[in-house]
């Protein structure tokens, strides 16, 4: 399970949402569902895929240079990040409980909202849920690693990391979020509070 700020879960879905389905939708689906007293919603990415590069393999490379410290974007104290991994899928399911964990009726709260004609198609996910899946796979999630700067050696090194960290946003995180994949595997289930 993953422990995130009350709304968090809304603003992902509604984002998700909108890129697969062009124009506002996830803004009208979010709209339709954070009325209905919901305390946490459970997403689940069928046929996820993973393209990576092999973080060793460019670690080793990156070694091999050096920074251009006259470079108008460096700054030594700056935080440099690497994207090593996507996680992508074409859908989206999504179950979602009250403040009680009784399941809420997503499914009909949104099914007037959709366009039949639209490019995205929809099918009932465990009773009350709802699957939305579009013709491209989206990323969901991404493998970051940090590049640490030597300033006496003037080169990048990546800094492995065991814990998840929070690299955006104003609130340091209160506890350290762990991510959680459950299922079958063909599903990845990612429950959010």
């Amino acid at each position: 399970m993953v422990s995130l700020k009350y709304g968090l879960h809304f603003t992902f879905l509604e984002a998700f949402l909108n890129q697969l389905w062009v124009g506002s939708f996830g803004t009208s689906i979010r709209s339709k569902i954070e009325t209905k007293d919901i305390q946490s919603i459970r997403f689940c990415f069928k046929d996820p895929i993973r393209e990576w590069i092999d973080p060793y393999e460019f670690a080793n490379e990156l070694g091999l240079y050096r920074i251009k410290e006259e470079s108008p974007v460096f700054e030594a104290e700056n935080r440099y990040y690497v994207v090593t991994a996507v996680a992508r899928s074409k859908s989206i399911s999504i179950i979602a409980q009250d403040r009680n964990n009784k399941t809420v009726d997503v499914k009909s709260h949104v099914t007037p909202l959709i366009d039949a004609s639209a490019n995205v198609s929809t099918e009932t996910f465990q009773d009350l849920g709802i699957t939305f899946k579009g013709q491209e796979k989206l990323v969901f999630g991404v493998e970051l690693y940090e590049l640490v700067y030597n300033i006496n050696t003037k080169r990048f090194r990546m800094k492995w990391s065991e814990e998840p960290v929070m690299i955006r946003g104003e609130e340091k995180l209160q506890q350290v979020i762990k991510p959680s994949f459950i299922g079958e595997k063909e599903d990845i289930f990612i429950t959010v509070d």
